[in-house]
């Protein structure tokens, strides 16, 4: 057995997502649909577009897509407190953590 080991880092991601109208959420308010981004730590953008798909799942939302993936970069997001706080929280540890929904239709 080799002693070398590969250490990998986790990397803040950004992903942004379409949800539908079947949104367990989303039935109970009447609305046809909405936006999201995920911010969350993943070792690589594939990880963390299926750690945020599964997230959303999880929490009863139904997914129409994933529009966006980026490695979070504090300058190009400086204009959005939001992500930018997200994107520092301690929750990012344990926690896929959702901006402020943004939805549509009733």
């Amino acid at each position: 057995m080799s002693k070398f080991r590969l250490e990998t880092s986790m990397a803040v991601f950004v992903v942004s997502a379409e949800l539908g109208p079947l949104s367990l959420e989303f039935q109970r308010e009447g609305l046809s649909g909405g936006f999201v981004t995920c911010v969350l730590e993943a070792e690589e953008i594939v990880s963390a577009i299926a750690i945020s798909k599964a997230a959303l799942l999880e929490d009863g939302y139904e997914i129409l897509s994933i529009f966006s993936a980026y490695l979070f970069d504090s300058s190009e997001w400086e204009k959005d407190d939001e992500v930018s706080r997200l994107a520092t929280s301690s929750e990012l540890k344990t926690d896929v953590l959702y901006t402020t929904f943004e939805v549509y239709g009733s």
